[in-house]
Order: C-alpha cells, then structure tokens, then sequence
C-alpha cells in the first residue's frame, strides 16, 4: 500500500513538472541538434552563393580548376592508378604471414615427421599448429617487372587524360566567357539603340502634331521598336543560356543567374607569334602522349603474359609450434608439443590450361595493336587541329578589321541620313535603314571581336599549350 501511495505521489510531481511554463517544451535529441545546424548552414551556403558575383577570366579559370566534378574525378583516377603502382611494387617483395588452425583427423597421425629410427612419437586425430610463414617471390620470369612497368605507364596515361581535360576545361571557359562579353556588347548596343530609336520617336510625335510628317512615320517607328525589343529578349535568352553554361563548368550550376563576367573583348588576350615544329606539338599535347604511353602499357602486359610460360620461382620459410589435444598414443619422455620449421625453394611450372594463357595473350596483342592504330589516328587529328585552328585564326582576323571599318563607316551614314531629314532633305526609311546598319556593324564587331579571341585560344590548345 505504502509502494502505490508513493507512486501516486511521483505521477502528480511529474505531471506538476510538466505543466510548468517552458518545461513542456521538447528538448531536441543530440543527432537533431547536428541536422538543424547542418541545415542552417546549408541555407546560409546557399544565401551567400545567390548573391551576385562578378569574375574576371583569370578568376573564372581557377574557380574551375578547383570545383569542376569531372577535374577532380580525373584527378581522383590519377591517385587510383599511382596506388595500383605501389601494389605491383608489393607483389614483388616478401611477404609473412601468420597461420594457426585445429584440424580434427579420421585416422591418427603423428605429431611430427620422425627424425629417426624408433624415435617415439606422440599420436593424436586432433592437431593444432601455429607459426609464421615467409614467403620471398623471386622473378625469376620477369613477370612482376612488366607489370610494374605496365602500371607505371598506366599512371602515365590517367595522368595525361587529365591535363587533356583541364586544357579542354580552359579552353571551354575561355570560350564562353569571350560568348558572355561579346552578348553583353551587342545586348548594350541593342538598348542603345532602342533608346536613341524612343527619342527620335518622340521628335517625329511633335512633328505630326505639327502636321509636317505622316502617320505612318511614326508607325514606321514603332515597328523598328518592336523588332529591336523582340531581339532584346532573345539575346538575353541566349546570354542567360551562356551564364548558366559558365556555372556549369565552374562547378557551381545552382548560382548561374547571379554569375557575372568582367572584362573587355579588345584587351582580353593578346595573339603570341611563337613557331613550334609539329614534333614540338606532339610532345605538348597530352592526348597523344596518353596514346603513346597507352601503347608502352599493352606493351609491358604483353610481355608480362608471355612471361607466364617460364616457371615462377618463390622462397618459402616457417616457424611455429604444433601439439596434439587429446592424444590417443604419448610414449614415455615425449611432449604433446614440438617446435617446427623449415625453410625452401620452390618452382612452379604451367604444364596445360586447356589454351587459357593462349588466348588471354592473343587478346593482349590484339589491344596493343588497336594502340598503335588509335596513336596514329590522335597523330592525324593533332595535324587537323593545327590547321584548323590556324585557318580560323586568319579568317577572324579578316572579320576584326572588316567590321571594325565598317563601324565607322555605318556612324558616319546615320548622321548623314538624320542631317538629311532634320533638314528635310531625307526620308524616315533613310534613318531606319541607317540605324540598322549601324546596329548590325556593332554586334559584328563584338562577335567577331569573341570569334578572334576563342580563335587564339583553339589554337593554344591545337599546340597543347593551354
């Protein structure tokens, strides 16, 4: 009675307890404090990458090389394959072990081999033994060398790859950045004009109310504005494809909208006259030299299975201790247990795999010559890019100093054509055509001023000078 009295009074303190301001609140438990704060930190991350950031190439470019995935996926492939090295080199060296086991016999054996005869010894079908073994691989066959060199030039090519890819990387960064200036250049020249095109408008508004234009004047007007406002919204389209484009390769696809470029077409990158020989290039550009250490790899593997046919060699030692539990048979002045060890040289020869090492060779052989294919067809693309890229560097060149002419060209006949109508001389269609003119000029330089640029950099990367 007393133990239910005194439970009823622990309920009504607990309930009292509870019913206090702030006690009912729930504590939160350890893990839920981390998930909250992991969660705050996650929005304040994402607050603070909304923000608008504006980035100059140099910036761009190491933003990408530190963030982008697939760099540092490669870069993660080029460890793999510097460890798989170490392992080769492991395989060669020695190697100890340490073996214990109970073995349970049908018939019963003895505990150690006789050291003579009428040695007694002690008889048991319950064995246990214990030691270590040591185990010295002697390449005898040069099997082990091959695979090291195989894996070195393996590291080789992961390691290639991957400077191609950065190139690549720069090249692309370079690209859609020179992209973003020139939009931006011919999306400022579109507003420019759709501003300059609303007050000409609303001179020729003041003119019709003084009944000296037409009406269709002014209609004229505003359909040239709807055109210009329709290519506004499309170039932006096209500049926000290009930010998000540009994130993407920075590593940071969630922040594009507020992804800005700073810089200047016109002082952007300057042309460098270097003459490289085409040995020169092939030496530089990682792609080929990948290849070529692809080809030294199925080399060594070849070699290597081929050594499969000589015997391997290995030296082997133990020492440990073997006792019989439970021994059936213990003659007088013997021990249940007995030191045991021995040392040796062991040769292991393949004398049939039904045709195995055979084919696994062939397959090897057949590879090493795809290598050599795939070599010289990298050799013929490394010829193209070189004289791709330097065909388009000529040809953007000729447009940077055709349409640079042709900007002066088009200003000069725009203040022409509205001298010619402030004076009445001159027709609205005059001074539309004229604007065109001169709005096409702009963006053609600004495009070509970016064609030139991303022209040079396709160049440095044909020369694998990125």
């Amino acid at each position: 009675m007393v133990v239910v009295e005194r439970r009823c009074w622990i309920s009504i303190l607990l309930l009292l307890f509870l019913a206090l301001p702030g006690c009912s609140k729930r504590r939160l438990l350890p893990s839920e404090g981390v998930v909250s704060s992991i969660a705050t930190e996650s929005k304040t991350e994402l607050h603070d990458t909304s923000e608008a950031t504006s980035l100059n190439l140099e910036e761009a470019l190491e933003i990408a090389f530190t963030n982008n995935p697939n760099l540092k996926a490669l870069s993660n492939d080029s460890r793999a394959a510097r460890a798989r090295i170490s392992h080769e080199r492991a395989e060669g060296k020695f190697r100890l072990d340490l073996d214990a086991g109970i073995s349970e016999h049908h018939l019963d054996q003895r505990l150690v081999m006789p050291t003579g005869n009428g040695v007694p010894t002690v008889f048991g079908n319950t064995l246990g033994v214990v030691g270590t073994v040591l185990r010295v691989p002697i390449d005898a066959n040069g099997k082990q060398r091959e695979k090291v060199r195989s894996a070195k030039a393996s590291a080789e090519v992961t390691e290639q790859q991957g400077e191609r890819f950065r190139q690549e990387l720069a090249y692309g960064v370079k690209r859609v950045f020179y992209a973003i200036l020139a939009q931006s250049n011919v999306l400022a020249s579109l507003n420019f004009s759709t501003k300059q095109l609303e007050k000409h408008r609303e001179r020729v508004a003041n003119l019709l109310q003084a009944k000296k234009v037409a009406h269709v004047d002014v209609l004229r007007i505003d359909v040239r504005l709807a055109d210009l406002r329709q290519k506004i919204v499309s170039e932006q389209g096209v500049l926000d494809v290009l930010r998000h484009r540009l994130a993407y390769m920075l590593g940071r696809p969630r922040n594009s909208s507020a992804l800005n470029v700073d810089g200047e077409l016109s002082s952007v990158e300057k042309e460098k006259q270097v003459s490289i020989s085409f040995e020169e290039v092939l030496k530089q550009r990682p792609d080929y030299q990948a290849s070529r250490f692809n080809l030294e790899a199925n080399k060594a593997r070849v070699r290597s299975l081929r050594s499969h046919k000589k015997p391997d060699v290995e030296m082997r030692a133990s020492a440990g201790r073997r006792w019989m539990i439970d021994p059936t048979e213990q003659p007088t002045g013997t021990e249940k247990a007995e030191n045991v060890g021995f040392v040796g040289l062991f040769l292991d020869l393949p004398l049939f795999d039904s045709g195995r090492l055979a084919a696994s060779i062939k397959e090897e052989e057949e590879k090493l010559s795809a290598s050599r294919e795939r070599l010289a067809a990298v050799e013929a693309k490394v010829c193209l890019d070189l004289a791709s890229a330097q065909a388009d560097c000529k040809t953007a060149k000729a447009r940077v100093k055709a349409t640079k002419s042709s900007i002066a060209q088009a200003k000069e006949s725009l203040r022409i054509a509205m001298d010619r109508h402030a004076f009445g001389k001159g027709s609205l269609t005059d001074i539309l055509d004229a604007q065109s003119a001169h709005l096409d000029a702009q963006t053609n330089y600004a495009r070509s001023l970016a064609s030139l640029h991303t022209a040079l950099a396709s160049l440095l990367l044909a020369q694998g000078d990125m």
